[in-house]
């Protein structure tokens, strides 16, 4: 039975296609090997591909997923104005009309401050994120 790979640890993941390139070595077809390592044969196909490109180096587990802070609204400049701002200040020392910072408060002063809109959930979400 096949597992979802990509819930194992990438040491684990780095060794099903060593052990994968070891059977390919010794003659063995896709098939088998992928019944023996637990994966699609299309995917042994791929790591033998990988190998050939780069050696050793082409069956390394690489990071997944999104680069760490990409897709914000909001620069690391921006950011650290607005904590400051909460941080140092109550919303009715900044003229507006909130005795305390609430999400809307904190989406009207990042407006204001750097004209970029953001939804309110948004604006939760930069909250929970700074602490």
């Amino acid at each position: 039975m096949k597992e979802d790979a990509r819930t194992l640890s990438a040491q684990v993941q780095e060794e099903k296609r060593k052990q994968a390139i070891r059977l390919y070595t010794k003659g063995c077809r896709h098939k088998e090997i992928a019944e023996l390592v637990g994966v699609h044969f299309e995917t042994i196909g791929k790591w033998v591909r990988a190998h050939r490109a780069n050696g050793m180096k082409g069956l390394k587990s690489q990071t997944r997923g999104r680069k760490e802070g990409s897709g914000r609204a909001l620069d690391e400049d921006q950011e650290r104005e607005i904590q400051a701002l909460i941080c140092d200040k109550t919303p009715d020392q900044l003229k507006m009309a909130y005795a305390l910072w609430t999400r809307k408060a904190v989406k009207e002063i990042i407006e204001e401050k750097t004209g970029v809109k953001l939804a309110i959930r948004t604006v939760g979400d930069y909250l929970s994120k700074w602490g």
